[in-house]
């Protein structure tokens, strides 16, 4: 391996030389990382030096690079300011070259269809490898008992979860799925294994369930892949789930009746078990409305962004975007809806316009990568139901990451956070109101507008929709500041709650909040109410 960067040069220099394969791949690897082409950088004045890293990984078994990753050092014009981009270039083995016991780490050709094969090894390595730890609980929603303590501090039950759904009906009613295979609906045992899939919608949609034609929906081939009504993204997802070789498949438009109101209501609260028990969730992660496909299963073709080289006696090609890169340039990371289906999900299958990965909680997969996996450390593993979070941490960057997205319809504000929602209960013991922790609503109140923000308002009557001291009710990006230790110093605020089945009143403090858990515990006193409810304060200030 070489100790310091190997300078290439810069890169507009490098695409001239179009007579040395290398040279284009190089080229063409820049373009991609830097996300524009070398004539237009070339037109602002931009300044691309190209350098080849000491990060090479070397085949074990012969004296060949597998990979080789580029440095892009862009410096703008009248800018001093340096910003810096990774490139990798990698080979692609024969068929004859693969060491058997090595194949699965190889890089490989990505093809205008998707390789199903490869798709269902990736699910059989979860399913084998990444097993179930009998944590039910964060699907089921247990009760909750209104005058137990909330331990906001402490740390969350919600720990990594394992990436078999838990198969049980805690929907307490039959589910409502697509039977891909005679192209209709049918009501199925919630315990029945089924894919999910999220996409953006993109405005009405022709080709829905409602209540005039809901029983015909249950019609054999009344949901036809071959019917131009129905969206591009459903009609693959459809073929998708078939060639996978499972029956079910769960889509909000069709499995959702969207103008009976009742049964739409009880199916948002239960999303988060409708994506948390799906085999696998579907993600449509390109284009802008529900005609965009999923690109290399039929209705829609695949960006061609790989380049392939000849060089020295190795086809050398660019190594496609990662995972992280297309999420966040993608329009469906910006929908509010999606939010909760991307944290809920346990496993997903993420299309792009050139190829697509399967992520679970553990690891993720690239199609050009093969059966070589990346492990989860950064951002899959800070999901809502990441590691042992405190559960005011979850609750704090749930809420920072919702209110950068968009809603169509902004009556949708709660409705889209409730499977959120539900999955934080049983950890904040309480229900959630606009939004907000009742167990904790003093607290949750302190949230601060970090841009300009507008009311939410019904568009005909101009009236507000939410209350105004809820976040729900305006639109734009939020913010909780405080941090678990700041919260210490604030003062107890006790709350009364009347439950609306029972007419029974409820008191409660946010104990944990205010107990010397991470203080000095020689200056803090417990003391119970007359109605059970602990709280502490402090010897030299009663009032905290």
């Amino acid at each position: 391996m070489y100790e310091k960067p190997i300078p290439l040069g810069n890169i507009q220099a490098i695409s001239r030389k179009t007579e040395c394969s290398f040279c284009r791949l190089v080229a063409h690897t820049g373009s991609q990382a830097l996300q524009e082409s070398i004539e237009n950088l070339r037109s602002h004045g931009s300044h691309v030096y190209c350098e080849l890293c000491d990060d090479i990984t070397w085949n074990r078994y012969v004296t060949r690079i597998r990979f080789v990753c580029l440095k892009f050092t862009i410096t703008l014009p009248n800018e001093v300011e340096k910003s810096i981009k990774h490139g990798l270039i990698q080979q692609i083995l024969t068929s004859g070259e693969h060491p058997p016991e090595q194949s699965r780490n190889d890089s490989r050709l990505v093809g205008d269809q998707i390789d199903l094969g490869l798709v269902k090894r990736w699910l059989e390595i979860c399913k084998d490898h990444h097993g179930s730890t009998h944590l039910e609980e964060n699907v089921r929603y247990p009760e909750f008992a209104h005058d137990t303590p909330t331990d906001i501090h402490g740390h969350s039950t919600l720990v990594i979860q394992p990436c078999h759904p838990v198969l049980a009906n805690t929907m307490g009613s039959d589910l409502t799925l697509v039977d891909v295979k005679r192209e209709c609906l049918a009501d199925i045992p919630s315990n029945t294994t089924y894919i999910a899939l999220s996409y953006v919608w993109g405005g009405p949609q022709l080709f829905q369930n409602v209540r005039s034609k809901r029983k015909s929906l249950y019609n054999p081939h009344s949901i036809s892949v071959d019917d131009e009504k129905i969206p591009y993204s459903i009609r693959d997802a459809i073929r998708l789930v078939d060639r996978l070789g499972e029956k079910y498949l769960w889509v909000d438009s069709l499995c959702i009746c969207q103008d009976d109101m009742e049964n739409k209501m009880n199916q948002i609260a239960n999303m988060g078990s409708v994506y948390a028990q799906a085999l696998l969730t579907i993600i449509a992660a390109s284009g802008s409305n529900a005609n965009a496909g999923l690109p290399g299963v039929w209705t829609v073709g695949r960006k061609s962004t790989q380049r392939t080289e000849y060089v020295q006696g190795m086809i050398l090609a660019n190594e496609l975007p990662q995972l992280e890169d297309i999420i966040k340039q993608s329009y469906w990371n910006t929908r509010g809806w999606t939010y909760q289906e991307k944290e809920l999900c346990k496993r997903s299958l993420v299309f792009c316009e050139t190829h697509v990965f399967f992520q679970c909680n553990r690891t993720v997969f690239k199609e050009d990568s093969g059966l070589r996996d990346v492990a989860i450390i950064g951002s899959r593993a800070n999901k809502i139901r990441g590691e042992r979070q405190p559960i005011w941490n979850s609750y704090r960057r749930a809420v920072i990451e919702y209110t950068k997205r968009t809603i169509s319809d902004e009556s949708d504000a709660v409705n889209a956070f409730q499977g959120i929602a539900r999955l934080l209960q049983p950890a904040f013991k309480g229900d959630f109101l606009f939004g907000l922790p009742e167990t904790e609503l003093d607290i949750a109140l302190l949230w601060q507008s970090t841009s300009l923000i507008r009311r939410r308002v019904n568009p005909e009557t101009k009236k507000p929709l939410f209350p105004s001291w809820s976040w729900v009710g305006w639109a734009g990006k939020v913010i909780y500041q405080w941090t678990r230790h700041q919260l210490d110093d604030l003062c107890r605020v006790e709350w009364q709650c009347t439950d609306s089945k029972s007419g029974s009143i409820y008191f409660y403090t946010s104990d944990e909040l205010r107990a010397p858990e991470y203080g000095d515990h020689d200056h803090w006193e417990y003391k119970p109410d007359k109605r059970g409810t602990p709280y502490y304060y402090q010897h030299n200030n009663p009032d905290i």
